[in-house]
């Protein structure tokens, strides 16, 4: 039961970061814009626990633990390093940005359309800069919800005004922009990944909400994590012997 808590351990305590992380930016007064790229990069890693328990060590040659022995961990976390490079990298077509309110941010993003191509125009869920050839679907939790609230309105659920009165009165936790068309290394699109970034620190979020239930989840795996780990290190050099030869 000792080995089986060590190993739960292990496995939560890059979740536990994750939801630190992820604490901190909801605690923020203004939005926060992260590339496709280190959106998943921090994903990844909040799973490293998971993948290495699981699946990693079927992806390690036997050979390689004849000759590496427990240093074998190197081997997978460099296969795990290359794969998320190659994931990270083909995410580079989209923006996320979190704890925002959307229409104030959807204001933001029209100053700064407007400032790169005064014929901008919003079809849809898709922003246009003809002039500069950017195109963006536009999505998120407002979206969503938007989406769900709908399909409650077909069935009669709900009405009309209801829908459009808890969507708008729905705190957005957080906004996507995802590049169609151009590739990911056009420079227009870098362009306007830190023009949005710049614009978020003059973003000032009007509904405060304090991530209580993040705080909580990430306090409550870091102290079983920590507890287990560091009370009992042995346990837990044993268990990376056995688990790498």
């Amino acid at each position: 039961m000792g080995i089986f808590l060590m190993i739960l351990s292990i496995v939560l305590l890059p979740l536990g970061i994750y939801f630190v992380f992820f604490t901190f930016i909801f605690c923020r007064r203004y939005p926060t814009l992260f590339s496709g790229g280190f959106d998943v990069g921090i994903l990844l890693v909040c799973v490293l626990g998971l993948v290495s328990f699981g699946p990693g060590k079927l992806l390690i040659p036997a050979y390689v633990y004849n000759m590496w022995g427990v240093w074998a961990i190197i081997y997978w976390l460099l296969i795990y390093y290359l794969a998320s490079y190659c994931i990270c990298n083909a995410c580079r077509n989209y923006v996320v940005i979190y704890n925002c309110d959307f229409e104030e941010f959807m204001h933001c993003i029209a100053d700064v359309s407007k400032r790169l191509d005064r014929r901008f125009f919003l079809e849809e869920r898709t922003l246009h800069l003809p002039k500069i050839g950017l195109h963006c679907v536009i999505g998120g939790s407002y979206y969503n919800l938007l989406d769900k609230l709908k399909s409650k309105l077909r069935t009669h659920k709900i009405t009309e005004e209801d829908v459009w009165k808890e969507a708008k009165n729905n705190y957005s936790r957080y906004i996507f922009l995802q590049l169609t068309g151009s590739p990911a290394s056009d420079p227009v699109w870098e362009l306007f990944k830190s023009e949005l970034a710049e614009a978020c620190h003059n973003v000032k979020n009007n509904t405060r909400k304090l991530p209580i239930l993040y705080g909580f989840i990430a306090g409550s795996i870091l102290v079983f994590s920590l507890a287990n780990i560091t009370t009992d290190l042995q346990t837990l050099q044993n268990i990376f012997i056995d688990y790498w030869n």
